[in-house]
Order: C-alpha cells, then sequence, then structure tokens
C-alpha cells in the first residue's frame, strides 16, 4: 500500500493551479472563438492569478440566454498589449480588489489598462483606482463620511497591544482580514486577553481589530444580513441570510418554510435603503458591487462591507431553488448596464427582466449595430 505525505493533494491542486495558469491564453483564445468574438465589442480584463474563472456561470448564463450578446465579450488578460483599440465600446475590469492591493504587477498593470483606455474614452465599468479604495478599513472610512454605520476598525502590528486594540474598538471585537472577502475571511472572535494571545498571528495577513455590533433582532433572536447590488443606477435586492450564529454566512443560514418567505418577500420587493446605498457606491467610485448590511435592534442601518466583485453565480443546494429569481435579475440588470454604458441597443426582455428591481432612472441607449 502507498503512503501518500499529508502535503500531496495541496501539492497536487498547486501543480493543477498552476498549469490552468499557464494555459488561461490559449483558452480565452479558445472561448473568443467559439462564441464568434467580432465587430464592436466590450473588452472583459481579468488577471490569471485573480479568479479569471469568477463569472464563467454568468458568461454561461448570457450564452442561452442571450447569444447574441455573448458575443460582445471578448476575453484577454493582464498585461495585454492590443495593436487595434478601435472595436472596443467599453472595458470591464473583472479585477478583485485583493489581487490589486497586494500584487503590485497586477495593480501597476490595472492602471496603465485605465489610462490606455481613458486615451481612447473607452468607458470603464469599475476603475481600478476605484477598487483600490474598498478594502474593508478603507470603505469604512468612506461611508462614515456620509453618515453610514460602518464597524469601528484598528489595523494591527506587532505594535498594537490588547489594551489599544480595546481602547480602540470596545470589548468583545473580532479579528479579521483588512482585504479577504468570503471563506477565505475567517472572522475570530476575542472577549480577553488569552484569546488576544492565542490568536494565530502567523496566519493572519492584514489583521484588523474590528468593533463587534450586537444585531441580533430582540423578538426572534436571530441573526440577518442583507445584501443589496448597486448595478449603475439600478438597485437589486439581492439576498437574505438567517442565522442563530453572530457570524452570518451561507453555510450557517436557516432554511425552512419562515426564512424562505421572508428571503422571498426581500427579494421582490424594492430596497428600503436604496438611496443611502447608492449614494455610498457614488462615494467608493463604483458602478457596480454589492454592499452588505444589518439593523441594529434599534433600526439603526449598519453597512459591513463593499464587494467590488460580487458572486454572480446560481446555489447548487435543491433548496436554495428560491435564490435563482434574483440572481437572474442581478444577471440582466448587468447586462444592461454594459448594453447603456457602451451605447448599444438594449432588447426589451432585459429590460422586463429588471423591472422588479428597486430602479432610478437610467440613460436612454443609443441603438448601435454590432459592426463598423
Amino acid at each position: 500500500m502507498i503512503v501518500r505525505k499529508p502535503g500531496w493533494k495541496r501539492t497536487a491542486k498547486q501543480i493543477e493551479s498552476n498549469v490552468r495558469c499557464a494555459v488561461r491564453p490559449i483558452r480565452d483564445a479558445w472561448s473568443n472563438w467559439r462564441h464568434h468574438i467580432r465587430g464592436e465589442r466590450f473588452l472583459v480584463i481579468r488577471h490569471r492569478h485573480g479568479l479569471p474563472s469568477y463569472y464563467r456561470n454568468f458568461l454561461k448564463w448570457i450564452a442561452v440566454e442571450f447569444p447574441d450578446i455573448r458575443r460582445l465579450f471578448e476575453l484577454r488578460l493582464l498585461p495585454e498589449y492590443l495593436r487595434d483599440w478601435s472595436p472596443y465600446r467599453l472595458a470591464i475590469p473583472w479585477l478583485p480588489d485583493t489581487l490589486l492591493y497586494c500584487d503590485t504587477a497586477a495593480r501597476a498593470g490595472a492602471l496603465q489598462f485605465a489610462v490606455d483606455c481613458d486615451l481612447r474614452q473607452i468607458p470603464i465599468i469599475n476603475r481600478p483606482e476605484a477598487l483600490l479604495g474598498t478594502s474593508k478599513s478603507d470603505t469604512a472610512r468612506s461611508l462614515r463620511r456620509i453618515g453610514l454605520r460602518t464597524p469601528h476598525m484598528q489595523r494591527l502590528d506587532d505594535r498594537i497591544s490588547f489594551e489599544q486594540a480595546t481602547e480602540a474598538v470596545g470589548l468583545p471585537f473580532l479579528i479579521r482580514d483588512d482585504l479577504a472577502h468570503g471563506r477565505r475571511n475567517p472572522i475570530r472572535r476575542v472577549e480577553n486577553r488569552r484569546q488576544w494571545h492565542d490568536l494565530p498571528w502567523r496566519a493572519l495577513q492584514h489583521p484588523m481589530a474590528v468593533e463587534f455590533i450586537d444585531v441580533r433582532s430582540p423578538i426572534d433572536k436571530l441573526y440577518r444580513k442583507f445584501r443589496y447590488m448597486a448595478v449603475g443606477k439600478t438597485g437589486i435586492s439581492h439576498t437574505l441570510q438567517i442565522s442563530r450564529e453572530w457570524e452570518v454566512r451561507a453555510e450557517v443560514r436557516i432554511l425552512n418554510q419562515d426564512s424562505r418567505g421572508e428571503e422571498i418577500a426581500y427579494a421582490e420587493g424594492q430596497d428600503p435603503n436604496h438611496d443611502r446605498l447608492q449614494q455610498a457606491c457614488r462615494i467608493l467610485g463604483l458602478d457596480f458591487c454589492g454592499l452588505d448590511y444589518s439593523y441594529t435592534p434599534s433600526g439603526d442601518l449598519v453597512v459591513w462591507e463593499v464587494n467590488g466583485l460580487p458572486d454572480l453565480s446560481f446555489p447548487d443546494q435543491a433548496d436554495q431553488d428560491h435564490l435563482r429569481v434574483p440572481i437572474e435579475r442581478t444577471m440582466a440588470a448587468t447586462l444592461r448596464l454594459y448594453l447603456d454604458r457602451a451605447g448599444f441597443e438594449i432588447p426589451d426582455r432585459i429590460e422586463r427582466w429588471t423591472t422588479n428591481s428597486s430602479s432610478a432612472s437610467v440613460s436612454t441607449p443609443v441603438a448601435v449595430s454590432n459592426t463598423r
């Protein structure tokens, strides 16, 4: 019997990842050829080490529902040196903020890409310099300037003591990574000095002490986290997660008849914070983002974070089929934003798909043929 070393799976996964990165340009070229990319179109930029396949489900949905529009999406990687920029009507950087913060070469390439687009008057969805202002600490400072409540935060280094962290954000407090999102961002709660000293400091890359705000409902003792999607001037009531745990995530959400009914009611209605959250997007300079928020027991709005590359994929669990409707609505609104900014005609079917969203006025599209 062959006994594998403990790190075998991790090594194999790393090799697989490296191979996928190496062949990414070939895969992009094949995708562009297969979907007959031609004429005036979008320039979609990703990075081989920055979740290049993150929106593959979005692209698959477009290919099924609007195959003619899928032909507008040309996929390329940073750094990209183009001889002919004339076909591009819109630039769409699908780049994680974490990558731009941490990778000097990727950041320089993204900023240069924005300059190249500006020289040719090509509009950009979510400019790289705006994404560089969406760390949790940067976002909190920006939103507090317009009167939105966010948790107080203190970046940590070797010089910050337990007493200093407690004085800055109160006790108990949370330890979070300033840049990571989702499952890559485990949150630890600190209630005393012993827990502080037991933290895995070497594993924390950008640690922050974050104010703990108790948003548990005084009525049913449950925690709720809402996600509002800002897609240009359109707002989508995207998802609501309900949990018994203070760290509300999809893995611990309550799914029963009552909670599903509450989730559906939120998704079908207009988000009551539409105007304030749109203002938040404007102050951050973002065209497209997801904002996570909750309410305190007294009814005050608390914005936890803003994600400039929010998830656009369908749930794979049978008990979450009710989430498909708001996700499709978000996809349709995103597609409408792209078409509108590029000056392409927007099909009536896309307009109808987004009618249930809480939207402000959208500029009248200019009908442009996809040929030059």
